[in-house]
């Protein structure tokens, strides 16, 4: 019995739909120089605030917990404020960083929103830091090359 031409036709429809799919996944992992320039640009901004942190780090030899241990050290420009468990650094440019300390407080991540799901990462541990652009869709996040 010959499939009627309806069937062929939903069928075809949704061949055509997985192939879509699977080339947005292909694409989604492919060349991202362009993302790789948007995302220095975007990290460079994040500059004077892990400056900060690292400068406060050298000098008290901990974290800051607080925006407050901060007092009298934040560059003019750049505005510290708490909330929650969390430093707020507004820098004048939305969207704000977002930083925070790991389980332990001897490394920290700051972090900023690009979109709705993706950020921007800036995670350092044991002194070592590095970034990385989370795509938010449960794909692994991606390197940035900072120095291309």
């Amino acid at each position: 019995m010959l499939p009627s031409l309806r069937r062929i036709a939903v069928m075809a429809l949704v061949v055509c739909v997985l192939l879509a799919g699977a080339a947005l996944v292909l694409l989604g992992h492919g060349d991202r120089s362009a993302d790789q320039s948007r995302w220095r640009e975007a990290a460079a901004a994040a500059a004077p605030i892990v400056a900060l942190v690292e400068s406060y780090r050298r000098e008290r030899g901990a974290l800051p917990r607080y925006a407050g241990d901060l007092a009298g050290q934040v560059p003019d420009g750049l505005v510290a404020e708490d909330i929650g468990a969390l430093i707020r650094f507004d820098t004048g440019t939305p969207p704000a960083w977002l930083y925070s300390l790991d389980a332990d407080g001897t490394g920290f991540e700051l972090s900023r929103k690009l979109g709705t799901d993706t950020k921007l990462v800036y995670s350092e541990e044991a002194g070592r830091g590095r970034w990385t652009y989370d795509p938010g869709d449960g794909n692994d996040p991606v390197p940035v090359e900072i120095h291309p």
